[in-house]
């Protein structure tokens, strides 16, 4: 997918090699793209008929974060939040539906490391479990599983 990205092209293909199944899958397109410090900090937004989906490179660090329809852009910030600007972090979110840590200290080492690849890591947990994620961000109101969530963050 090409999108006005300015320095981002190379981290959108990024994503898309590794999650672009999923994003076709479930009918996401991009709404919006920005890059800053020549492509250091990447922020790439999609949205299906559902939810919003956003990837974000800060620094060499990538993640993934699910909002609602009317969650707004968040602009050039940290996403390893628990939905303080509305954006919750995936991994977090599938650690919540499965009890349990995944993203250990050495499979971070292995990432900075250039050993193993974030979004290919993440590809096959999203393609399990992206249908609840996705369900997770339907309707109006408080999200019955937040206070789970920032209680299962507290514990770490």
């Amino acid at each position: 997918m090409d999108v006005d990205c300015g320095d981002c092209q190379d981290f959108v293909d990024h994503v898309e090699q590794a999650l672009g199944g999923l994003i076709s899958k479930y009918g996401f397109h991009s709404v919006e793209c920005a890059s800053d410090l020549g492509g250091r900090e990447c922020r790439w937004m999609l949205e299906s008929e559902r939810c919003r989906m956003l990837f974000t490179l800060m620094d060499g660090a990538e993640a993934c974060s699910l909002g609602r329809l009317d969650t707004p852009s968040p602009g050039m910030i940290s996403f390893y939040l628990n939905g303080e600007v509305g954006w919750y972090n995936a991994l977090w979110l599938i650690e919540l539906k499965q009890g349990k840590q995944l993203l250990t200290r050495k499979l971070i080492n292995r990432m900075w490391e250039g050993k193993l690849d974030y979004f290919e890591w993440l590809a096959p947990m999203l393609k399990t479990h992206l249908d609840e994620l996705i369900e997770m961000f339907s309707g109006e109101g408080e999200f019955a599983w937040h206070d789970d969530l920032v209680e299962m963050l507290e514990k770490r």
